[in-house]
């Protein structure tokens, strides 16, 4: 466990500032660990939904068969009655505006058209919901955001691996987990994805280092043959999550208990989190609290 957890500095991190390793213990993906026969008292969706996995004797990963993460949303708009919804992308410029009385949303401006409704699902961060009502916490003050980093590969050849995905879990590389896109999707599996999250301003951004950098961890771990050649390469930054001495959940918790009494009653957030998280960890919640919240509407 000592490697498994300093190789995430976001944990590092953590423990050098006064946090306690058995907070983070699950945290760091439970199945680097054999599964414990002992119960404990769960709380959460996800946390039931992945117990009643754990203890089956067939584990699957909660992905679709057909064409991995993406099958979701493709399953979603599939589903979607276009006479009673529309989609907007790429949106460049959107406003929100609230009423300062009770912190209500009041309509979204998208570029130059003003959006109304009855119910608001807030699906990005709590902490920019409580920055946009104006709601000071404790959360933003007791450590620093976190950057997550994405190296994305294609290769010349098919990879040869059974896995979905790898949890390095070492000092050696500075890599927390590798996925193959490909091989998820049932396609052409010769695409890697390699993905390292640390405290903001820890590392340096420089895209050809971390090229360097995972394509040498990649050769050294037998994922990759020399003669496989590297088609392209793209390189991903984004600030998701915070880095505190409070594990997760604690912050979690706290922050929910800021800013939830004061947020307005049509505003909803199906899962409230400071991510990055599990995606298995977020979708059985995220239906949950979404069915539950529109069928109280529709009585």
């Amino acid at each position: 466990f000592d490697e498994i957890a300093k190789s995430y500095p976001t944990i590092q991190w953590s423990l050098e500032n006064g946090g306690k390793e058995e907070d983070f213990f699950e945290f760091v993906y439970p199945w680097f660990f054999p599964r414990k026969n002992k119960k404990t008292p769960r709380s959460s969706e996800w946390e039931h939904f992945h117990d009643k996995k754990r203890m089956s004797l067939d584990h699957y990963v909660l992905y679709p068969k057909n064409n991995g993460f993406q099958g979701f949303s493709d399953a979603i708009l599939k589903d979607i009655d276009m006479n009673y919804c529309t989609i907007k992308k790429n949106i460049k410029n959107l406003q929100i505006k609230t009423d300062p009385k009770n912190n209500n949303i009041l309509d979204i401006k998208v570029n130059t058209e003003s959006i109304s409704g009855d119910l608001f699902f807030w699906c990005t961060s709590p902490i920019s919901l409580a920055k946009i009502l104006k709601i000071k916490s404790s959360v933003t003050r007791s450590g620093l955001p976190q950057t997550i980093i994405f190296g994305n590969f294609v290769f010349k050849k098919n990879i040869s691996t059974k896995f979905h995905e790898i949890l390095v879990g070492s000092l050696d590389h500075q890599i927390n987990r590798i996925s193959f896109p490909g091989k998820i999707m049932k396609k052409k599996n010769n695409l890697v994805q390699v993905e390292y999250s640390f405290p903001q301003n820890q590392f340096n951004l420089n895209a050809k280092y971390w090229k360097q950098t995972w394509l040498t961890s990649l050769y050294d771990l037998g994922l990759i043959k020399k003669d496989n050649s590297l088609d392209n390469f793209a390189f991903i930054s984004e600030t998701r999550g915070f880095v505190s001495k409070h594990d997760l959940r604690f912050l979690t918790n706290t922050l929910k208990n800021e800013i939830m009494p004061s947020i307005g009653n049509n505003i909803i957030i199906p899962a409230f989190n400071l991510g990055p998280e599990n995606i298995n960890r977020v979708i059985p919640e995220v239906i949950l609290n979404t069915i539950k919240s529109v069928n109280t509407l529709n009585r």
